[in-house]
């Protein structure tokens, strides 16, 4: 059995053709279309888990690691804030010897 029978009978049972003239301008209008809705969707599910993550509620199934500090913002301000004061300690405060010197 060949195979052009097959592909002639999948070619007249499929609802999509594309005609007997090229038009190039459909297509780009087509593809940009699906880009656009694609990138509106992308945009929406994006701002959807920003405010979920923003309101703390847990994305995925994943525990929490020991070292992770899971409180509040505030909880990560003040590491932050302690983790800066560290680094002007670093900066103005502590003293190394350069031993190539």
């Amino acid at each position: 059995m060949t195979p052009q029978p097959l592909i002639n009978r999948l070619r007249s049972v499929t609802t999509l053709h594309y005609g007997e003239r090229i038009r190039p301008v459909r297509d780009w209008l087509v593809i940009l279309g699906v880009s656009a809705v694609l990138l509106v969707v992308s945009v929406v599910w994006n701002t959807l888990i920003f405010i979920d993550v923003v309101q703390g509620d847990v994305i995925g199934s994943a525990e929490p690691r020991e070292d992770v500090p899971n409180g509040s913002i505030e909880t990560i301000r003040e590491l932050f804030e302690s983790r800066a004061a560290e680094e002007t300690r670093y900066e103005n405060e502590y003293r190394f010897v350069d031993p190539s010197r």
